[in-house]
């Protein structure tokens, strides 16, 4: 079952593409021409070059020493099983987020997953007539164009980084707003406490980018099916192991502030 704030962040995230993907359409009907010469309609645009396209780079990294930094903050400085549990928690999610992104963009056992449903549902058509082509640079080293399922990698590696730093993100934020906040964060060391707000501050920035590439992309780039089918592909993940897994197995996820006000009883359900 959903959380609020997950649900939230499903809803705001699926409307962002649908508001790019209907004022495509819009612009379609009334034949009116979207501003090509917008930084954002050009695919060499800086943000995209170097940013987008590899978001879950310019994520994982900072992300990873954020969970790190956090799970090492809010743990004794006593080497135990739940200390062990915690940090295995870490090397799990992260590296279950890192795995799919590249099953799904980078390798398969041979073309990512992207690229197969790219490929298997259409041709590479050429001048003069079609080829089998067995990936997608082939098909354009022919001079070719691809008539299949073109799943935004974008939309899909957008949604997938924004929603799992949001998860992430989640507890830090949330031991901000508890009424004993004050006297956790004291139990901070200064350095730790600068390293939490730095990397926080980093990632919400990156999210910001992610979130302006995602409805720009869905706006200039792809249709609604091409847009639609990246953006569940990207929630697939966090669907699974922050819903779904964390459901049945609670220890799996971000480490949960309620227990870092109860240290004692955190170690016996550890």
């Amino acid at each position: 079952m959903l959380t609020v704030a997950q649900l939230r962040a499903c809803l705001f995230l699926s409307f962002t593409v649908l508001l790019g993907t209907c004022f495509q359409l819009i612009a379609f009907v009334f034949q009116y021409k979207l501003d090509t010469y917008s930084v954002f309609a050009q695919k060499s645009n800086p943000l995209n070059v170097f940013l987008a396209k590899y978001a879950w780079g310019w994520t994982s990294i900072p992300l990873l020493a954020f969970m790190l930094v956090y799970v090492h903050t809010c743990t004794t400085t006593t080497i135990n099983s739940s200390t062990y549990k915690r940090y295995a928690a870490v090397a799990i999610r992260w590296t279950s987020a890192t795995l799919y992104w590249v099953i799904m963009t980078q390798w398969a056992f041979g073309n990512p997953l992207l690229d197969r449903v790219y490929l298997s549902t259409g041709h590479c058509l050429t001048m003069t007539n079609t080829v089998e082509v067995r990936s997608i640079r082939q098909c354009k080293s022919l001079g070719g164009s691809l008539t299949g399922l073109d799943i935004s990698g974008h939309c899909f590696l957008l949604v997938h980084a924004i929603l799992t730093t949001f998860e992430e993100l989640k507890p830090y934020f949330k031991l901000h707003t508890l009424d004993s906040s004050s006297a956790l964060m004291a139990h901070f060391t200064s350095l730790s406490k600068m390293c939490l707000s730095i990397l926080s501050l980093v990632l919400i920035t990156l999210g910001l980018i992610w979130w302006i590439m995602l409805f720009t992309t869905s706006l200039y780039f792809h249709s609604f099916i091409e847009a639609s089918s990246g953006t569940l592909l990207g929630m697939l993940h966090w669907l699974v192991l922050y819903v779904v897994t964390g459901s049945l197995y609670p220890n799996v996820l971000p480490f949960d502030v309620s227990l870092v006000s109860q240290p004692n009883k955190s170690q016996k359900h550890l």
